[in-house]
């Protein structure tokens, strides 16, 4: 049941999305009536995708991919470093 309630929540968040875009891509979003329709398309999908990040935190599934993150940051920082060391060790 969980991840269909995360699945709407990410539709229902991608929604107003693209009710932004539209209003951008039409043009009015210079109008009064476009900048407040705007921000209260954003507030909406904001609150949709606050609740899909709780659910990811309450699941474990962020903290999954923040160390899945972290470990491709060391990788990179030890390739990084291995290619900075071999540079200073030139002789020239």
């Amino acid at each position: 049941m969980l991840p269909v309630m995360l699945l709407i929540s990410i539709l229902l968040g991608l929604i107003p999305l693209a009710g932004v875009a539209w209003i951008i891509v039409t043009g009015t979003m210079t109008t009064v009536d476009g900048l407040f329709e705007s921000l209260i398309m954003l507030s909406i999908s904001g609150v949709f995708f606050l609740n899909v990040f709780w659910e990811l935190r309450d699941r474990g599934l962020q903290s999954r991919a923040l160390q899945a993150t972290t470990l491709f940051r060391r990788q990179l920082g030890t390739q990084r470093s291995h290619a900075q060391s071999s540079i200073l060790s030139r002789k020239w």
